[in-house]
C-alpha cells in the first residue's frame, strides 16, 4: 500500500491590513466613548446650571469681566487675575448689554472697592436679563471642564499605554460630584485646576518625546493659570523643577 504524504497547513496568521483594520475600529471606539463621557459631563453641568441662582462670585466676576472687555477697565476686582473674568463674559459681548454707571471707580479704599463692585455688579444684573447673563456666561467655564476632562483622558491614556486607563479616568471624572458642581460657576478655582493639568501633561509628554512643541504649550499653559488665579505662582518651582530633573536625553 502507497502511503499518502500529506502536506502539513501552516497556521493561519492575520494578515497586516486585518490588524490595521481592528486598531482603526479601536481607536474610533475609543474617540467615540470618549466623546460620549465629555459629552455626559457636559449635559450635567448645564442640567445642575438650569436650577442653580447667581453666586456672590458670579455677582462680581461677570459684570468685572464684561467692562474689561467693553471699557478696557481692570480696576473692578483687582483681588483676581482676568483670564476667568474675560472668559465667562465674552458670550455676553453679543448679547449688546449695558454698563451701569460706575460713580466710584477712581477709588482706593478696600472696603469702597469692594462696595463698589458689589454694586456695578448688581446694577448690571438685575437692571438687564439676569438669567440670560448668568446662562450664557456660565457656558465657557462648562467648556474650561471638558479641557480639563480631555487632559485627564489624554495624560491617563497616555501613562498607562492602555485606552482603558484613560475612559476610566474620564469615567470617572465625568461623575464626580464635586467637578460637575463647580464646571459651571464662574469662579476661579475650576480654571487653575484646569489649566495647571494641562501644563503638567504637556510637561510630561516634553519630557518623554523632546519636543520643543510640548514645553512650548507647557509654558503657555503655565500663563493660562497664573492668569486665572494668583496661587499658580507655586506652581512656577514645580514646573522649573521638573523642568530641570526631567529634561529628556535625547
Amino acid at each position: 500500500m502507497s502511503q499518502r504524504r500529506t502536506k502539513r497547513q501552516s497556521p493561519a496568521v492575520p494578515s497586516v491590513s486585518n490588524g490595521v483594520a481592528i486598531s482603526a475600529v479601536a481607536s474610533s471606539l475609543t474617540t467615540i466613548l470618549a466623546f460620549g463621557l465629555l459629552l455626559q459631563f457636559a449635559a450635567l453641568s448645564i442640567w445642575e446650571m438650569l436650577d442653580d441662582s447667581v453666586t456672590i462670585d458670579e455677582r462680581v466676576y461677570l459684570p468685572a469681566g464684561f467692562k474689561y472687555w467693553t471699557e478696557m477697565d481692570f480696576s473692578l476686582n483687582r483681588e483676581h487675575p482676568p483670564l476667568t473674568k474675560l472668559l465667562a463674559a465674552a458670550p455676553l459681548l453679543a448679547l449688546h448689554l449695558k454698563s451701569p454707571p460706575d460713580a466710584e471707580r477712581n477709588t482706593h479704599n478696600p472696603q469702597a472697592a469692594a462696595e463698589r463692585q458689589m454694586k456695578f455688579g448688581s446694577a448690571f444684573l438685575f437692571s438687564q436679563d439676569a438669567d440670560a447673563i448668568i446662562f450664557w456666561g456660565r457656558l465657557p467655564m462648562v467648556a474650561v471642564g471638558l479641557l480639563l476632562g480631555s487632559c485627564i483622558f489624554l495624560w491617563a491614556k497616555q501613562l498607562h499605554g492602555h485606552a482603558g486607563a484613560g475612559l476610566l479616568s474620564l469615567f470617572l471624572f465625568s461623575l464626580e460630584p464635586t467637578l460637575i458642581s463647580h464646571s459651571h460657576y464662574v469662579t476661579t478655582d475650576l480654571a487653575i485646576a484646569a489649566f495647571s493639568v494641562f501644563t503638567m501633561f504637556f510637561l510630561y509628554r516634553f519630557s518623554h518625546e523632546a519636543q520643543l512643541r510640548q514645553l512650548t504649550i507647557a509654558a503657555i499653559g503655565l500663563g493660562l493659570a497664573m492668569a486665572s488665579k494668583f496661587s499658580a505662582i507655586f506652581l512656577c518651582p514645580v514646573f522649573f523643577f521638573l523642568l530641570h530633573y526631567r529634561w529628556p536625553t535625547r
